[in-house]
């Protein structure tokens, strides 16, 4: 079987639970690829360091007696429903194939379980909401119920997401499931009274586990010990974003592998295509006399020495590759030894419906463009040079280890360098910050070039090659940016915030515990977030008023606590300060209706309790959050999301990079903690380092200059719509910003001296199309 769809390269693994040893596969196999006999061997290797990525184990439901999975068919995992709704699955229930038309999600199905697994999973939240996305795009009619402890929503973006999802949630612990007459029974207590509900199918969210059980550095998540680092699931919980942020930070202390640019190689032309085990029914036999090609069934398996034989008769050094995705066609063609052209026939065109003879038609056209390309790859010299812009946490960890490659860094910071982390005292973990914060500013001056009070005035260029104006009237040079400006605190105006003394923000109340000793203290959650002008969670605020409240029953355990709260972001480890806090006698009442405060007590309706309750404290403290500092998205050409964040180029794979670049470090790009905004500091590093570690090639098809025709007359700058095009005055001809270049050819049609040409698309590949 395959462990996961389409694998590259595609191998088959054995179910040695199921397996019986009989030998058919090592008979049928013709690569003699299956020893069913091969002995486990362990090899030593000598390396500099290593990298844990383990990921994670997902809890086996059918340990939870207490959900029914396995003992009612229509109870199942989050993974199998959505299996159900792809396309090689059928929604439909498994007991009787009928469509479910009501449906229950249960959440923290084997996390934050103190008897299995003390750690929230941080993905079953979205997992779920993503699932009720899709579930409602094509089934709109049925219902779907949510029942759960907290929905936590940290995530950029992510609270968003969850109010435009169509569902009801239910703030309850696990409901009991029992079964009646052919549906699932759901029993459940809500503000006092109990609940029973019918559901034509359960789904459990089902949780994971870490399997890397060492702890790691507490300001440096990725660090085990020296030489040792631990990325995504492996250290604790993390959703994709995370994984891919932990990914990049752990590889930013290895030095970068000298980049190899492959000589373009002189030799004939061939034509591989791949029919895909017959997807594709034909060969090229119109192609241009001289052109040999050959048709083979599987390249991606047994084909391939086939192919090599070919290749090494007909001395082909250059190749065109006709199949699936460009993706598995070109580790073939590395593979192979030659440079490639990779036309993707089967999802490109085939699979997009149309006749067999319009397909065919299509498909000799691109084949035919392939041929005709140049290959014309077009490498350049980056600025070895970077540029920080912020001196905070972010900005002092990026910088420091940016220089510590050998790469010269300026950090500008407009006013003090450590920023908001002069203001956190202590991590949730208990470590203090200032000597830790104190000893990395010394090293960054003894690194860096820091320029204090000075402030980022225009940027122009692209990737490679930035040219800077600076407040203090100078200019320089540089290969990429680092934003790392930050985020601002928010100032309450609820509660009588800079009016009433007795209301202070969590900040001011850490300050205060290093005097205080407070009786009653009263904390409400989401001051500032989560609301209608700001629908975000600021994520640090759960984590902070915990952490707060743990301090004070440190130092006084006969003070009283009350956190007044929606949902608790306490996710992965941090779940087990949460639970700390209520063993320690930290009061958690849930709300919904806004807690009021009329100077001396607060009232808030106990949503499970369903009454009010009066608190006299000595301090009311509000969660305040974290607000954007965008004034220089215009200055760097950076888009702002919805919420006024700077906005990554993807979410998920490349949450780092605002435009090619231009780096986003720390809170800069969404909030988040100190070890959160190290963590994203240093998978910047990772991705500057690699960069500006030897040329870069442009991407795909872009406009180049042929110098030796250019009469420099500007026009081509005039016409490019998105300012790629420059001119060098010292040369008199014209420069083009390859990353920003966007291959629309506009220049090349108005160059008066044919000097602006496509790399892709040359008079050559032209003429090929028209044969």
């Amino acid at each position: 079987y395959m462990e996961y769809p389409r694998p590259h390269p595609v191998r088959f693994a054995i179910d040695w639970d199921k397996c019986t040893r009989c030998g058919k596969c090592v008979e049928v196999c013709p690569e003699n690829a299956i020893d069913l006999d091969e002995e486990e061997k362990t090899e030593e290797i000598e390396v500099d360091a290593i990298i844990y990525t383990t990921g994670f184990e997902e809890i086996d439901p059918e340990t939870l007696k207490e959900y029914g999975y396995g003992k009612y068919p229509d109870i199942v995992t989050s993974i199998e429903f959505e299996e159900m709704l792809s396309g090689m699955g059928e929604f439909k229930r498994p007991s009787d194939g009928r469509v479910p038309e009501k449906i229950a999600f249960i959440q923290c199905v084997g996390s934050r379980d103190v008897r299995r697994n003390p750690d929230c999973s941080c993905v079953c939240c979205m997992f779920t909401l993503k699932e009720i996305h899709l579930l409602k795009k094509h089934y709109p009619q049925t219902q779907a119920k949510v029942f759960y402890m907290d929905m936590r929503t940290y995530g950029k973006g992510y609270y968003r997401y969850f109010l435009n999802t169509d569902a009801e949630f239910i703030p309850v612990r696990t409901p009991g499931i029992c079964e009646r007459e052919g549906k699932l029974i759901l029993r459940y207590e809500k503000e006092g009274k109990f609940h029973e509900e019918e559901f034509d199918l359960v789904v459990l969210a089902v949780g994971e586990k870490r399997t890397f059980e060492h702890e790691t550095h507490p300001f440096i998540p990725v660090k085990a010990q020296e030489g040792i680092w631990v990325a995504g699931s492996a250290s604790g919980p993390k959703d994709l974003a995370d994984t891919v942020v932990s990914s990049l930070a752990a590889t930013s202390f290895l030095p970068a592998k000298p980049k190899e640019i492959e000589e373009k190689k002189e030799g004939n032309t061939g034509v591989v295509v791949c029919t895909c085990s017959g997807v594709i029914p034909w060969g090229f036999e119109n192609l241009n006399p001289g052109v040999a090609w050959i048709k083979v069934e599987h390249l991606c398996r047994r084909d391939r020495e086939k192919v090599k034989a070919w290749i090494e008769e007909n001395e082909i050094k250059r190749l065109v590759l006709a199949g699936c995705t460009p993706y598995v066609l070109y580790r073939i063609a590395r593979e192979l030894g030659v440079s490639g052209i990779f036309v993707n026939i089967r999802e490109g065109i085939l699979w997009r419906g149309g006749t067999e003879e319009n397909a065919r038609e299509e498909i000799e056209r691109a084949v035919r463009r392939a041929l005709g390309k140049e290959e014309k790859e077009v490498w350049f010299e980056p600025v070895r040079k970077v540029l920080v812009i912020g001196g905070g946490i972010g900005g002092l960890v990026a910088a420091k280890n940016i220089a510590e490659h050998g790469i010269p860094v300026v950090l500008v910071e407009k006013e003090k360098l450590g920023g908001r982390g002069w203001k956190v005292k202590r991590l949730l973990t208990g470590e203090e910050v200032k000597p830790w914060l104190s000893s990395l500013i010394e090293e960054v001056k003894e690194k860096v070039d820091v320029r204090e009070g000075v402030e980022v005035k225009g940027v122009k260029g692209a990737l490679g090659n930035f040219r800077v104006e600076f407040s203090d009237g100078s200019e320089d040079t540089f290969g990429a940016v680092v934003v790392a400006t930050g985020a601002k605190d928010y100032t309450p105006e609820e509660y009588g915030y800079g009016k009433d003394p007795k209301v202070i923000t969590q900040t001011e109340f850490e300050e205060k515990l290093e005097k205080e000793k407070p009786g009653t203290v009263v904390m409400i959650q989401c001051v500032g977030s989560r609301n209608e002008k700001r629908p975000y969670c600021s994520r640090v605020c759960c984590s902070q008023a915990v952490k707060n409240a743990l301090r004070l029953k440190e130092i006084s355990p006969s003070s009283r606590v009350f956190i007044l709260y929606r949902d608790m972001m306490m996710y992965g480890k941090k779940e087990r300060y949460y639970t700390e806090a209520r063993e320690k006698g930290v009061i958690f009442i849930r709300y919904e209706e806004e807690p009021q405060w009329d100077g001396e007590r607060v009232v808030v309706k106990d949503l499970i309790l369903g009454e009010e309750i009066e608190i006299k404290p000595d301090y009311l403290v509000l969660s305040a959050g974290m607000v954007p500092e965008n004034s220089l998205a215009e200055i760097l050409g950076i888009e702002l999301t919805e919420d006024g964040w700077y906005k990554e180029m993807n979410p998920k794979f490349k949450p780092l990079e605002a435009r090619p670049g231009i780096f986003l470090a720390g809170n800069a790009q969404g909030p988040g903690d100190i070890p959160e905004t190290v963590t994203k500091a240093l998978g910047v590093v990772a991705s500057v380092v690699r960069i500006l570690s030897g040329p870069v090639k442009a991407k795909g098809r872009i406009s180049i200059t042929k110098e030796r025709i250019c009469a420099g007359c500007g026009i081509c700058v005039d016409v490019c719509p998105y300012g790629a095009r420059y001119l060098l005055e010292e040369r008199k001809i014209a420069g083009v910003h390859y990353h920003i270049c966007q291959g629309c050819g506009a220049c090349v049609s108005a160059c008066p001296s044919g000097a602006c040409e496509l790399t892709e698309m040359g008079s050559k590949v032209m003429m090929e199309v028209l044969r």
